[in-house]
C-alpha cells in the first residue's frame, strides 16, 4: 500500500478543485446521455449556493458595499425583463438573461466549495491560484489537441458539439478554436484574460515565484493567441501596462530582461510552428493575418475587422430606442438585433442609453470594490492599475461581444475571496 504524504495529499487535491473549477466554468456532455449529463451539471452547479442560504436559513447578512450592487442589479433585472415581455414581446432577452445569472452563481457556488475546501486545511492553494491553473489546464488541452489530432477527432466524437456545425469545428483554419467543451472562442479568450488579471494580482501581492509567474502568463497568453486575435491584442496591452508599471512604480528592472527572454522565446516558437506542419502553418497565418495583410496590401483590415466596421458604421438606433431602448434582442431568424453582436450597440439597441449605463454602471461598481479590497490586502498597493486592467477587460469586450452580464460571473467571486481573506487576516491577529 503506496502511503501519500498529508502536503502530497493537499496538493493532489488543489490539482482535482482546478480540474473541477475548469470543467464547471466550461463543462462538456458526453454525447450519448446529453440531456442527463447536463441536468447533473445544473443540479450540481447550483447546489453549494442552495445548501450555504438553506444552512443561514436565509438570513444572509449582506456587506452594506453590496447593498448598491444588490440594489442596481435588481432594478436592471426588473428592468430588462419588462423590456423584454412588454416592448420586444419575446422574452429572448430574459432567456439569456437567466443562463447569465445561473453562470453567476455557479461562479459563487465554486468559491463556497473553496472556501469550506481551504477552512477545514484541506487545499492549500488560495482561490486565485486554482482559479488560474483551471484556465490554465483548459489551455493545455486545447494545445493537446492541437498536437494529437487523432485525440481531437475522438473527442469531438465524444462530446455534444452545439456551439458550430461540424464543418466549421473540423476546418483546418480553425484548428486553435477547440478546447475540453468543444468550440472555443470569444468566452474562452475572455476567461483567459480574467486569469491574467488573478496572475497579475498575485504577482503583485508577491504569493507567486517570478519563474512560476513567467511560466504561466505565457501559457495564458498562448491561450489568448488560440482563442482569438482580438483578446491577444488586449493581452499584449495588459502586459505592456504591467511592465510599465513594475519598472517604474516597483523600480524592478529585472522585467525587462525576462520580457526580452520571453519575447524570444515566442518568435522562436512562432517560426518553428510556421514550418512544422500544414496544420500549425495555418495557425499561425490566421493569428497573423492582419500583420500579413498589412505587409502585402497595406491595411491590417481582415474579413472580420471589416465585418466588424461594418456593424459601426450601420450603427443608428432611432430616438426611441436611444431613450427607452426596444426590447428586441434577436431578429425573428435568431440572429442578432440589426445584425450586430458588438455588446454596448446591442444593450442600446435593447435597453437604451438609461438600461446601459444601468448596467454598465453596476460592472464599474463592481471594479471599485475589487479595487480597494485588494489594496487593502496588498499594503495600499495596486488599486489603480489592477482598477485599470479591469475597464481594459470591461471596454474592450464589448466593443466586440456582450460580456456585461458574464463580466461580474468572474469579478464577483474574486471580491468574495478577498473580504474572505480580510476576516481570515483579522481572526489571525485577534
Amino acid at each position: 500500500m503506496i502511503i501519500v504524504p498529508n502536503r502530497g495529499r493537499k496538493k493532489i487535491r488543489n490539482f482535482f478543485l482546478a480540474f473541477y473549477f475548469m470543467y464547471m466554468l466550461d463543462p462538456f456532455f458526453i454525447n450519448s446521455v446529453m440531456r442527463l449529463h447536463r441536468l447533473v451539471y445544473y443540479i450540481i452547479a447550483i447546489t453549494p449556493v442552495v445548501v450555504f442560504i438553506a444552512e443561514k436559513q436565509w438570513s444572509i447578512k449582506t456587506k452594506n458595499v453590496f447593498k448598491l450592487f444588490f440594489e442596481l442589479a435588481l432594478i436592471y433585472t426588473l428592468w430588462s425583463f419588462l423590456m423584454s415581455g412588454i416592448l420586444g414581446g419575446d422574452f429572448w432577452y430574459a432567456s439569456d438573461y437567466i443562463k447569465w445569472i445561473f453562470k453567476i452563481i455557479n461562479s459563487c457556488s465554486l468559491f463556497i466549495i473553496w472556501k469550506n475546501l481551504y477552512k477545514k486545511n484541506r487545499v492549500t492553494s488560495d482561490f486565485e491560484t486554482i482559479f488560474v491553473n483551471a484556465v490554465l489546464l483548459y489551455i493545455l488541452f486545447s494545445i493537446l489537441f492541437l498536437l494529437l489530432p487523432s485525440l481531437k477527432t475522438f473527442w469531438i466524437s465524444f462530446i455534444y458539439n452545439d456551439k458550430q456545425p461540424l464543418y466549421i469545428i473540423k476546418d483546418s483554419s480553425y484548428a486553435t478554436r477547440y478546447g475540453p467543451a468543444g468550440w472555443s472562442s470569444f468566452s474562452e479568450a475572455y476567461m483567459s484574460l480574467f486569469g491574467s488579471l488573478a496572475l497579475i494580482g498575485q504577482y503583485l501581492k508577491r504569493s507567486i515565484p517570478k519563474k512560476v509567474f513567467s511560466i504561466k502568463i505565457i501559457i495564458l497568453t498562448t491561450g489568448c493567441f488560440l482563442y482569438g486575435r482580438f483578446a491577444l491584442v488586449i493581452q499584449l496591452l495588459f502586459l505592456g501596462i504591467f511592465i510599465l508599471y513594475t519598472i517604474i512604480k516597483e523600480k524592478k528592472i529585472w522585467v525587462l530582461g525576462g520580457t526580452c527572454i520571453v519575447a524570444a522565446t515566442g518568435i522562436a516558437s512562432i517560426i518553428f510552428l510556421y514550418n512544422y506542419s500544414t496544420v500549425s502553418k495555418n495557425v499561425i497565418t490566421w493569428a497573423f493575418e492582419p500583420l500579413l495583410n498589412f505587409y502585402t496590401n497595406k491595411t491590417f483590415a481582415v474579413n472580420s475587422t471589416y465585418e466588424l466596421a461594418n456593424m459601426y458604421k450601420y450603427f443608428s438606433p432611432s430616438v426611441h430606442e436611444i431613450l427607452v431602448g426596444s426590447g428586441k434582442w434577436y431578429e425573428l431568424n435568431g440572429m442578432p438585433y440589426k445584425y450586430t453582436d458588438v455588446g454596448f450597440m446591442r444593450n442600446i439597441y435593447f435597453s437604451g442609453l438609461l438600461g446601459s449605463i444601468l448596467l454598465y454602471g453596476t460592472d464599474i461598481y463592481l471594479i471599485n470594490i475589487f479595487a480597494k479590497t485588494f489594496a487593502e490586502m496588498n499594503r495600499g498597493k495596486g488599486k489603480w492599475i489592477m482598477f485599470i486592467l479591469l475597464l481594459i477587460i470591461l471596454i474592450s469586450a464589448d466593443l466586440k461581444g456582450s460580456m456585461a452580464v458574464t463580466f461580474i460571473r468572474y469579478l464577483f467571486p474574486l471580491i468574495l475571496a478577498n473580504f474572505y481573506y480580510q476576516s481570515h487576516r483579522k481572526m489571525e491577529i485577534e
